[in-house]
């Protein structure tokens, strides 16, 4: 039975990012039908090589959105943090009721869960308050500051050797991204738990002077934690043309991570998947490639 006619058609949102990519990439290998709703069709060629169906569209666009929800059993929502962020999933999700998708999975942040919400959590909770009344079943992933997000710092790492954060000592439990994909794809199933939250973590908390010495030894070449004070941060993010809307946000997100927000360690990915939660080494071991070619080498 192809996608379009399966009982059990997974759509995801969000498809070509870290988790969503991962994800598909994951459903399609379990030989699960997945489509994939993506934007530009040009950054999908390796989601429909693993044999992802590609729906092509805006997710602000309603008749596109409807036309992905046809036929779909369950849908993972993930979508990028904008000032539109939570309108557009709460049209997902009315479109997933009169759809009558059976369950769905959303991808929210730890700062969701704090009284009051903080910086990109305001929007998330909204939209994990409107998913407390929806019909259908659901669950709400709050991952913690991904591993990944160092790949953004990688030509500044390896050209430089300095991780520039105004973190301080605090202790953060980065996460895989690959890892929140996994517990994705175990909600997602029928009998996987409904109604709740669940947050995840890495295996292990770590300073930023932790992480500049694991991409030391990895890559070869010394890395150092460089404390930079959180003004500073933010003008570097507006001169490197970060919006004023995203930069107030991220700033929030580092004070309360300076806070010691995120330094819990919580067992979701090896409880729920049955294996551990990747350590930062391995992360970067896999990632080594993308570092390196920051350098041109």
């Amino acid at each position: 039975m192809n996608a379009a006619g399966s009982a059990e058609l997974t759509l995801v949102t969000g498809a070509t990012g870290r988790i969503g990519s991962e994800l598909c990439r994951l459903l399609c290998v379990a030989g699960q039908p997945v489509r994939a709703f993506v934007r530009t069709p040009a950054r999908a060629a390796a989601l429909a090589a693993v044999g992802a169906e590609l729906a092509v569209g805006d997710l602000g666009d309603p008749d596109a959105v409807a036309a992905a929800m046809r036929g779909v059993r369950r849908v993972f929502m993930v979508t990028p943090d904008t000032p539109r962020q939570a309108q557009i999933e709460s049209d997902l999700i009315d479109a997933a009721e009169r759809a009558g998708v059976a369950r769905l999975v959303k991808v929210s942040a730890f700062a969701a869960g704090l009284v009051p919400p903080l910086g990109y959590g305001i929007g998330h909770a909204a939209i994990e308050d409107r998913l407390r009344h929806a019909a259908l079943a659901w669950a709400v992933l709050r991952p913690y500051v991904f591993m990944q997000n160092f790949l953004d710092l990688a030509a500044v790492i390896v050209n430089r050797g300095i991780i520039p954060l105004p973190l301080g000592a605090a202790r953060v439990s980065f996460v895989d991204a690959r890892d929140v994909a996994r517990v994705g794809q175990v909600l997602l199933r029928e009998d996987a738990p409904s109604g709740r939250v669940f947050e995840v973590t890495g295996p292990m908390a770590m300073t930023v002077a932790d992480v500049a010495a694991a991409l030391t030894g990895a890559l070869g070449t010394g890395v150092c934690y460089k404390a930079v004070p959180g003004w500073l941060a933010g003008l570097t993010m507006l001169a490197g043309g970060v919006s004023r809307w995203h930069v107030v946000r991220r700033l929030a997100l580092l004070r309360m991570l300076r806070a010691g927000g995120e330094a819990a360690v919580r067992d979701t990915v090896p409880r729920l998947t049955g294996t551990p939660a990747r350590v930062f080494s391995e992360f970067v071991y896999d990632h080594r490639k993308a570092f390196l070619r920051a350098t041109g080498a």
